[in-house]
């Protein structure tokens, strides 16, 4: 697995390990919020399997738990002197609460965003999402949509900064095929045994339904 140390080694604080989101690499990851907690601690990045600078030489299918065993190999071939805090985003929490669940006692604490522990019954993502998800020329306004609720101010202002400023720290090479491989394995987290036939395109982004009524758009958070 690829991975990035970096940051303030000369403290008491454990190490920070940044689970990345679906779609990121470690090189997405927003430069001023890395360096600001690059400033407190040491911060470690790294490549989830298959994406990135990481490669996947097994056959077999991704799956959240798999990318949890990931995490853990991780921490185990750092030899790391103290054990590392987590913080992760969207897919990477998901996978962060398997790693909490399975290896919790190998890191010393967790801070999730956007995180889920699955369910059989949530609902999919609607129609538009999908097709937005789904098309690689989609409109930026259409896939900031996705994510906030333009309708009011802040939330636009936010996502303007967002994708005109995200400044990441040094993009590398995104896996399309992995990108797919991860949206079934984090379909199948979130709706367990579900038909492989209805998995194509059914994707919740951070926990979000997102709809479009009118010019409204409403955003209702995916239980589990």
């Amino acid at each position: 697995m690829a991975y990035f140390r970096f940051g303030n080694r000369n403290t008491t604080r454990p190490p920070l390990l940044v689970f990345a989101p679906f779609g990121f690499t470690m090189g997405d990851m927003p430069t001023p919020a890395m360096l600001a907690l690059a400033a407190r601690q040491e911060v470690i990045l790294f490549d989830h399997r298959g994406q990135g600078h990481s490669l996947d030489f097994s056959s077999e299918a991704l799956s959240i738990v798999g990318m949890a065993n990931d995490a853990l190999e991780l921490v185990k071939a750092l030899k790391l002197s103290t054990k590392p805090n987590v913080l992760s985003i969207s897919m990477g929490s998901c996978v962060a609460l398997a790693a909490a669940v399975l290896h919790g006692s190998s890191f010393a604490s967790f801070v999730m965003i956007a995180a889920s522990a699955g369910s059989p019954s949530s609902p999919a993502a609607t129609a538009w999402a999908q097709s937005v998800l789904l098309d690689p020329e989609a409109r930026p306004m259409d896939q900031l949509a996705i994510n906030y609720p333009l309708e009011y101010s802040r939330a636009a202002k936010a996502a303007c900064d967002g994708y005109f400023h995200s400044a990441p720290l040094g993009p590398g090479p995104y896996n399309f095929t992995t990108g797919s491989r991860h949206s079934y394995a984090l379909v199948e987290y979130v709706r367990p045994g579900m038909d492989d036939s209805k998995k194509v395109g059914v994707y919740c982004m951070d926990r979000l339904e997102v709809s479009i009524l009118g010019d409204l758009i409403h955003c209702q958070g995916l239980g589990g």
